[in-house]
């Protein structure tokens, strides 16, 4: 049997062999670690926004625990200094807030069967604050927006129901001051 010689192997410099030296310094040099990039101006906003969110929701939670309810379903933002509501006083009936501060006196008090009965939009709109309150805290703290939550809010069938929830607690607010006197 006859074999064939062996044909020569061509190697041709590689990037890290001493021969090669096209390449440029910053190339050979290792690759260097640099410090973490600075908080960006949209997340320290995001924070600032929802730290005002934050206090605004606890301030409103925080005055209303500090009320006292009024047993009669409404008046109890007289404690505040506010005059009667002049629409009641006027008229006879409530207006579409009546009860409201008291809802929320009763809600943040731990209260929310006491609340739903002086004012229903209210005992929902407490809760509502109180979700937010922790929502906007999650956010100071992870930098999220809470702009695309609540823009959510402000679309037109949110509004529909949140127009027709005050509506629907109005008449029975009425009906609730003209038949049992509160």
């Amino acid at each position: 049997m006859y074999q064939s010689p062996p044909t020569p192997i061509q190697t041709t410099p590689s990037a890290t062999s001493p021969e090669h030296t096209s390449a440029s310094p910053e190339l050979m040099q290792e690759p260097s670690i640099s410090p973490p990039a600075p908080v960006s101006n949209s997340i320290m906003s995001n924070r600032v926004v929802a730290a005002i969110v934050f206090v605004a929701c606890l301030g409103v939670l925080g005055l209303a625990r500090y009320l006292t309810p009024a047993n009669e379903g409404l008046g109890t933002h007289t404690q505040l200094g506010l005059p009667e509501c002049s629409f009641k006083t006027m008229t006879g009936w409530p207006c579409v807030t009546c009860g409201m501060t008291t809802s929320f006196s009763y809600a943040a008090h731990g209260r929310l069967d006491r609340a739903a009965v002086a004012q229903p939009a209210g005992a929902l709109l407490a809760l509502g604050t109180a979700m937010l309150a922790v929502i906007s805290g999650i956010a100071m703290f992870t930098g999220a927006a809470i702009g695309p939550i609540t823009r959510r809010l402000w679309r037109p069938m949110p509004l529909v129901i949140l127009i027709t929830l005050l509506g629907v607690a109005w008449i029975y607010k009425i009906w609730q001051v003209t038949h049992m006197g509160g």
